[in-house]
């Protein structure tokens, strides 16, 4: 069985329609959605009206935090936003995060979704921006709110072979790998140390998207990394549900809304892909609800660069071809 999981929903219009086209085409099962997001209530809004199942992207890196409390720990020297995805990992390793304000801002994420949701409804699950929720001295705190609150299944981001096509790159692309082995080794522990004691389970028993990302993301290798995980040569050979394993695929499809110097098609085409006429309609409406806004967590950081990449088109592409083909209705929903 496979959960695709489009992370990042309420960054942007743009981001939050490549999604949302992504789920409508078949080709995403789940979203997580940051709720210092500048879109974040109305994504929650528009994916309870379609059916989308949607989860906590626990944000402790990037944006303003949401606790009215205050958690200056959490802050970057001298400023109002957080500490960036390395500076959380350095203040953390050099015991400079207080508990006290990890606490009060994984809580203040977990109620402030309730309160935006239409229905008031906890989290189905949690994962973590940046992978980390999994981190020594951050998955205690993590496992204590989600028992607090109900939620009982969290993402487990360990290591899957796929992460040997990194390491045969440039040095980029081996500090990227050595960067996830970390985030697997984390994990790992935290699973077997925190979680499970606690009574919270993986949300799947195989964890994917390391290597099948951005540049990495094209129909050709998706395909095959999907189908050699779950087992299967072809991605269209008849199976018994019963014997499948459940398999996490980690995705971050979006409309760009920013222009580039290369044309849209050149660098969607560049992942073994094309939008269809339906994408390039759900794209032109996502940008116009922009409203000129590139999107970003709360407080005047601006965008990251992540998001305004074509790279995000290029996984919308690549996810649609694959719905279109066929291959996420026969692995099953």
């Amino acid at each position: 069985m496979l959960r695709v999981v489009g992370d990042d929903g309420g960054y942007s219009a743009a981001q939050d329609g490549g999604l949302l086209h992504c789920f409508a085409v078949g080709a995403l099962t789940h979203a997580s959605v940051l709720v210092n997001g500048k879109t974040s209530k109305n994504f929650l809004q528009r994916a309870c009206s379609v059916g989308l199942p949607v989860g906590l992207h626990l944000n402790l890196t990037e944006g303003c935090p949401t606790s009215a409390e205050g958690v200056p720990s959490l802050l970057a020297p001298g400023g109002t936003c957080m500490r960036g995805k390395y500076g959380f990992r350095e203040a953390l390793s050099a015991g400079n995060l207080s508990q006290a304000d990890l606490e009060r801002e994984i809580d203040s994420q977990v109620s402030l979704f309730v309160s935006l949701h239409p229905t008031h409804a906890i989290p189905s699950y949690l994962d973590g921006h940046q992978h980390t929720h999994v981190l020594e001295g951050v998955a205690q705190v993590v496992a204590r709110i989600m028992v607090k609150w109900g939620i009982g299944v969290v993402r487990v981001p360990i290591l899957h072979e796929e992460l040997g096509h990194l390491e045969s790159g440039d040095s980029d692309s081996i500090a990227r790998a050595e960067f996830y082995r970390g985030v697997s080794k984390a994990a790992r522990c935290s699973l077997d140390t925190v979680f499970l004691p606690a009574g919270i389970r993986p949300s799947a028993h195989h964890f994917l998207g390391y290597s099948v990302s951005g540049a990495d993301c094209t129909v050709e290798r998706l395909r095959s990394v999907l189908c050699h995980t779950l087992g299967f040569r072809k991605p269209l050979l008849p199976f018994s549900v019963a014997s499948m394993p459940l398999v996490e695929l980690m995705v971050h499809p979006g409309f760009c809304p920013a222009p580039e110097n290369a044309s849209r098609e050149e660098r969607v085409n560049s992942g073994g892909a094309s939008l269809t006429q339906c994408a390039n309609r759900a794209r032109l409406e996502a940008v116009k609800d922009s409203e000129g806004s590139l999107g970003g967590c709360v407080g005047e950081s601006g965008p990251a660069a992540f998001s305004l990449s074509w790279e995000r088109e290029r996984e919308v592409a690549v996810l649609e071809c694959l719905a279109l083909e066929g291959l996420f209705s026969t692995y099953g929903r």
